[in-house]
């Protein structure tokens, strides 16, 4: 009977400790889990969190890691913005036409993927994003109407590939490595499927009070219409892979020239 009975309690006391595993690794379980869940809701609320944007002035455009949408070998393709050549034709949008268009990428205006950067990150109500520096230009509303980023406001629409005006739902300050500031031939760029100049830093402007008024994009399509016309006659010298990793860490010297002629584009 005794022997029978350490048997019983024996097996009895396994099966005990077995549960009580079981139970503490459920306990473990649902810990992680609500952990999880808190660190989510609180990543969400920060991005969600609309703030008056104080970025820090300077040109720096868009970092490396945006993608962008070329045309290449009669196809389509998604690709990191710090991937893109001299010479890609990139998706783009022309104006005058309002249709999508693919422009060749004709210089880097500035480039640096090892500096830190101040970006906003501007968050549409169909939960795409971008992000762009402060001074950078934008599309806005149905006429396009070009504005520095940080003037961007809750409920101002952007425009998208595929989708048209898409309402902004949230802006925050975000720091990235790196920043590029493409030129293409249109001026403007598809930035994750938003649409964004390609220029920084300008403003529109009036001519005889208010009779002339020239917008900043159109500002920045000037100054660099000199490159334009200088693709025309160097063809070559902008043929896909040309240039082949030309992004150095300092501005374009064309648009240094630009710069001391107090005409900042980037």
């Amino acid at each position: 009977y005794d022997a029978l009975k350490d048997f019983l309690g024996g097996n009895f006391t396994v099966v005990a400790n077995r549960q009580k595993v079981e139970e503490e690794r459920l306990r473990e379980e649902q810990k992680k889990k609500e952990e999880e869940e808190r660190k989510k809701n609180e990543q969400n609320k920060k991005e969600d969190t609309i703030v008056t944007p104080t970025v820090s002035s300077g040109p720096d455009c868009f970092p490396p890691h945006s993608i962008v949408t070329i045309f290449e070998n009669g196809i389509e393709k998604m690709k990191p913005m710090q991937e893109l050549n001299v010479g890609d034709l990139v998706l783009s949008y022309d104006v005058k036409k309002k249709i999508s268009t693919f422009s060749p990428l004709i210089l880097w205006a500035h480039a640096d993927q090892y500096r830190d950067v101040k970006y906003l990150l501007i968050k549409l109500e169909d939960s795409s994003k971008i992000k762009i520096s402060g001074e950078h230009l934008i599309m806005v509303g149905i006429n396009h109407k070009t504005m520095m980023a940080k003037n961007v406001n809750k409920g101002d629409a952007l425009y998208m590939l595929h989708k048209g005006f898409v309402k902004v739902v949230a802006i925050t300050e975000v720091i990235e490595t790196g920043l590029l500031a493409p030129i293409t031939a249109a001026g403007n760029i598809f930035v994750e499927g938003i649409l964004a100049s390609c220029y920084a830093n300008l403003v529109d402007v009036k001519i005889l009070g208010e009779l002339v008024k020239i917008s900043g994009q159109t500002v920045g399509d000037l100054g660099f219409l000199p490159l334009r016309v200088a693709r025309y006659f160097f063809k070559a010298k902008y043929e896909v892979g040309a240039f082949r990793g030309d992004m150095n860490t300092d501005l374009h010297p064309y648009v240094k020239f630009l710069c001391k002629l107090h005409r900042p584009t980037m």
